[in-house]
């Protein structure tokens, strides 16, 4: 029996139908990609959240409104985010507190700002900064005691600090932090120097003519290579009191307190001044410790004047 027409266009009509139905499905995942979105659970999830129904069929109109939402979302989520980055360079860690500090200032508390506002808002940060550390700088300077404290805590930089004395103090904390007992010696030298009014402190001269300055050839920087033998100190440094007038007389003093058991020349003091980190520097520094311990200068290590060094001279004379 051959088929009648109603049949082939029934069969016509479930194929246009499957057709529409799957551009649909394809046509509503791609709307829910472009938010970011996987799931439909999610989709309808930014729906409420967002004040839209949570039904899926719909129009073009409501499509629309979901996109300029979205746009906006995106607008705003970038304008905090370059407020948060405003922020930090301000030294704050939060928008609230980014506009808290503005209404202090009187630069108003709102987001959107031009870039000449934020440059001003920057310069001002840079001058409060700059006046604090000054006003700091100045407060502390007439405490020497809780500048070098703060020194070695870290809470002062080299820039902050106003005289050449104390940048060189800075200077010594700095490369001396890497050994945590060295770094702890040096800042209780500095201490019991600064508490006993001793002249230690003076760095606008070298500490000894011949060598060339630098930061070791000051008295700081004899202080700092004591404080590299801190395990051999033979008394505490707390207990030493200043003697004689002038720096060297007062180094000679502290030095011989803390390594030397008998007198030696002042001649072997130079050993403190070439460099805490030279070869040299140690062996010659060993030698005022062998010899303030009572031992002979030719059996010192290195035998600086060794029988073998005397031998060879006679030989060559």
């Amino acid at each position: 029996m051959p088929k009648t027409k109603p049949e082939k266009k029934r069969s016509r009509s479930r194929g246009r139908h499957r057709g529409v139905q799957s551009r649909a499905n394809a046509d509503l995942g791609a709307h829910i990609r472009s938010r970011g979105l996987q799931t439909i659970p999610q989709y309808q999830r930014w729906c409420r959240d967002h004040g839209f129904t949570t039904v899926l069929n719909k129009g073009w109109q409501e499509r629309r409104c979901e996109r300029d939402a979205l746009r906006r979302d995106a607008e705003t989520a970038a304008t905090q985010q370059n407020v948060l980055d405003h922020a930090r360079a301000l030294g704050l860690d939060s928008i609230d507190a980014y506009q808290a500090w503005c209404r202090q200032r009187d630069f108003g508390g709102a987001l959107r700002k031009s870039e000449p506002q934020r440059r001003k808002e920057i310069d001002r940060h840079r001058e409060d900064t700059s006046r604090a550390a000054l006003s700091r700088g100045r407060r502390l300077t007439r405490r020497p005691r809780d500048t070098i404290v703060a020194i070695f805590e870290g809470e002062l930089a080299v820039s902050d600090l106003r005289t050449d004395s104390l940048r060189t103090v800075a200077e010594h904390a700095r490369r001396l932090q890497t050994t945590p007992r060295v770094h702890t010696a040096l800042r209780d030298l500095l201490l019991v120097a600064e508490r006993a009014k001793a002249d230690l402190f003076d760095v606008d001269a070298p500490a000894v003519s011949r060598f060339a300055p630098g930061p070791g050839n000051t008295f700081v920087g004899g202080m700092a290579a004591l404080a590299t033998r801190q395990g051999h100190w033979l008394q505490p440094p707390d207990t030493w009191r200043k003697q004689g007038h002038g720096p060297r007389r007062q180094f000679a003093s502290l030095a011989r307190h803390l390594l030397a058991r008998y007198e030696l020349p002042v001649l072997f003091d130079t050993a403190f001044f070439a460099g805490v980190d030279g070869v040299d520097a140690d062996r010659q520094i060993g030698w005022f410790e062998h010899v303030g311990g009572g031992g002979n200068l030719r059996t010192a290590p290195g035998r600086p004047l060794g029988p073998g060094r005397n031998r060879d001279r006679h030989a060559s004379g």
